[in-house]
């Protein structure tokens, strides 16, 4: 990053201080710089550690919460990520019922009941490396087993078919 524009230095180092701590003031430092000065967006975030993707999704959800009277205590509680999945959906009429299921969910329990299915209580989660040989045979077997390729690339219903594939193989 070129240490020769002030503005991007001074940015950098107001949200430096916030991340981890006031993500919303974070967000609606980002939402301002985005409106500003958006040639140097990309800049600022990156200064500050923060992805592109994250950077933008903080400067959403600082411009759709912004329009609505909520206390920002209870939007920092509930915390940036679950904002972001419910701001698509978000109204001034469904704002409380759906602030609401963030306070209650997890954010994988808040994934399943806003796409209107029951969270599995006790989920467990599995995190597995592959080389990319076994993880295209992986894809191929959970495909053959009722998984389905998502529009953003990855695999839906993985889990489910990558249970058939072990009943199917004996498992009880």
């Amino acid at each position: 990053m070129s240490s020769t524009h002030p503005y991007t230095a001074d940015k950098a180092a107001l949200l430096a201080d916030y991340v981890g701590r006031d993500f919303l003031r974070l967000a609606r430092e980002l939402r301002r710089v985005q409106e500003q000065r958006s040639d140097l967006f990309i800049e600022v975030a990156e200064e500050i550690g923060l992805g592109r993707r994250k950077a933008f999704a903080l400067a959403r959800v600082a411009r759709i919460f912004d329009d609505l009277d909520i206390d920002d205590l209870r939007l920092n509680k509930i915390g940036w990520a679950k904002l972001n999945k419910v701001s698509s959906r978000l109204n001034e009429d469904n704002a409380e019922r759906l602030l609401t299921l963030a306070e209650e969910h997890t954010s994988h329990q808040l994934d399943s009941v806003l796409k209107g299915e029951l969270p599995v209580d006790g989920a467990r989660v599995v995190l597995l490396y592959f080389t990319e040989e076994d993880y295209a045979l992986l894809s191929k077997r959970l495909l053959e087993h009722g998984a389905q390729l998502s529009s953003n690339g990855g695999i839906a219903g993985k889990e489910q078919a990558l249970m058939s594939l072990i009943r199917e193989l004996g498992g009880s």
